[in-house]
């Protein structure tokens, strides 16, 4: 997934965006889709 993409999908789901920057890594990424 790009960064371009990342964000477009953080931009529409609010529950990632409460989510620390530290978790909005590409590591994190697929960690938050299984949290949320």
């Amino acid at each position: 997934m790009s960064q371009t993409n990342m964000r477009k999908h953080n931009m529409s789901q609010p529950k990632m965006q409460i989510m620390p920057p530290h978790d909005a890594t590409p590591t994190g990424f697929p960690i938050m889709i299984t949290k949320t």
